[in-house]
């Protein structure tokens, strides 16, 4: 590994820093920017080329990050959303990096020579062998187990930054409240930029990349304190809404100390992974098969359950995210645990299910020999099926605006 040598403020030509605001959006950021309120995001605003790029379908950061990190789309690199089914059951299991089917560019760097940093990017975890650092990010179980290359980095961290922290997860404001959730947040962006002055001082790099997860987690949970279209945003207190906006204020501070700390001759791409914006309407995949007679629920369970399926299963997805970035070694709720799909659905009638992710919802067909109550054949059956379904969905318009 080369060590740096250089003085500070030089660099040679070829390097190229990454940041990653995830979730960032400009229907935020250009408005605060022209405002007089983030100077430093504004002054490489001005100086660079920028546009507005198309997220994966679907837009989070579950597969968006991955297609950054391998240049293909999720159809190729293979993850879709947190959650992953497992075939040969009717269960989903958390994604990671082991998940990847494609090679991330860090890599490739490394095979030629080049020497990477990477903090903190979703989906490294566990983290792989690279030419250089790297400290994995969203879905590491904490900080108590391997969580960086080479594993002596991560007490060498920690000893030097003290309190850092993976992720502080949207769902903490709940017990948390808002202040002291941004106060929280400030703390770990905070920790997140000391981290990238600390590793960007160690080694000669070519590749440097930090993300930032805090305007993501931030904006999931108090979306409705920063954009005045929210049907929510009158309620809100304006004293509430400026110390909110306030940790973009300091989080275009941090990002400026990044870009100083990496010198001169250095490619500073700012890049997000999705947009942002509220929650309007849902789609009950499961309440729209039943309609269609492809899904059957348990005839020893009360028809009212189908209205509340998707939920029980987006909760049962929330508790299991909720454990995993939390309270990692907390054991799942023995009564929950039995309340699967296995349960709620008549398997001998049902052509075709959804299965809940954290965000996206995988349907499929239940297929004889891949699902372990399946009725439809292989074949041309279950081709018909799919094209049949696929056509019906096309057709779908919301409601409200067509």
């Amino acid at each position: 590994m080369r060590e740096r040598e250089m003085p500070d403020g030089e660099a040679p030509r070829g390097r190229v820093l990454v940041i990653g605001l995830d979730g960032a959006t400009f229907d935020l950021l250009l408005p605060w920017m022209e405002e007089g309120r983030l100077p430093h995001l504004a002054a490489i605003w001005r100086r660079s080329s920028y546009g507005y790029l198309r997220s994966t379908i679907p837009p989070m950061t579950a597969c968006a990050w991955p297609s950054f990190q391998t240049g293909k789309n999720p159809g190729k690199h293979g993850l879709f959303d947190f959650m992953q089914y497992e075939p040969g059951s009717y269960e989903t299991t958390f994604i990671n990096a082991r998940s990847l089917r494609e090679e991330p560019l860090w890599e490739t760097l490394g095979q030629y020579g080049k020497q990477v940093v990477v903090i903190n990017v979703p989906i490294t975890y566990p983290p792989r062998p690279v030419n250089g650092f790297l400290i994995s990010g969203m879905m590491t179980p904490g900080v108590n187990v391997e969580f960086t290359y080479p594993a002596n980095l991560g007490q060498e961290l920690l000893d030097e930054i003290g309190d850092y922290q993976i992720l502080l997860p949207a769902g903490a404001v709940v017990y948390m409240g808002p202040r002291n959730f941004v106060d929280k947040m400030r703390h770990v962006t905070r920790k997140r930029a000391e981290t990238a002055d600390f590793l960007m001082r160690r080694i000669d790099w070519d590749f440097f990349m930090v993300h930032f997860q805090s305007p993501d987690a931030l904006q999931h949970a108090l979306w409705s304190h920063l954009d005045p279209h929210h049907p929510a945003y009158p309620a809100t207190k304006e004293e509430d809404r400026e110390y909110v906006q306030d940790y973009y204020r300091e989080l275009d501070s941090l990002v400026g100390g990044v870009v100083r700390g990496a010198g001169e001759n250095v490619t500073v791409i700012l890049m997000s992974d999705h947009g942002f914006g509220p929650v309007r309407e849902r789609f009950h995949v499961n309440r729209w098969l039943a309609a269609r007679g492809l899904l059957t629920v348990a005839s020893s369970l009360p028809q009212r359950v189908l209205d509340s399926l998707d939920g029980v299963l987006q909760w049962d997805v929330a508790l299991k995210l909720r454990r995993r970035l939390v309270s990692p070694r907390g054991k799942q709720d023995a009564r929950l645990r039995r309340l699967t799909q296995q349960a709620l659905i008549d398997w001998a009638n049902t052509r075709a299910f959804a299965l809940q992710g954290s965000v996206a919802i995988r349907l499929l067909i239940n297929r004889r020999g891949r699902e372990p109550l399946g009725i439809v054949e292989p074949g041309a059956e279950y081709e018909k099926l799919r094209d049949d379904i696929a056509e019906q969905l096309l057709q779908i318009r919301a409601p409200k605006t067509g």
